[in-house]
């Protein structure tokens, strides 16, 4: 929960300075991975899939709260 609601909080910092763009996502992806340390998942014994989670989790946060800012930004 600590992590999305963290990546959601970095997506909306982000947005205002990229969201005119055409890959206004692969900037608020990479600012996500940037601020969030997703090591620790590695280094609490999910060194398999630990890649595997951070992208999903960067993935659904983008996928879901990208159209939702810009839903409420064009409100």
């Amino acid at each position: 929960m600590e992590t999305v609601g963290t990546a959601v909080t970095v997506l909306e910092n982000v947005m205002p300075i990229v969201a005119h763009l055409d890959s206004g996502e692969l900037y608020v992806t990479d600012a996500i991975k940037m601020e969030i340390d997703f090591d620790r998942i590695r280094s609490a014994g999910c060194s398999l899939h630990y890649r595997g989670i951070e992208d999903g989790t960067v993935r659904g946060v983008t996928r879901i709260s990208f159209p939702w800012w810009c839903k409420l930004k064009n409100r």
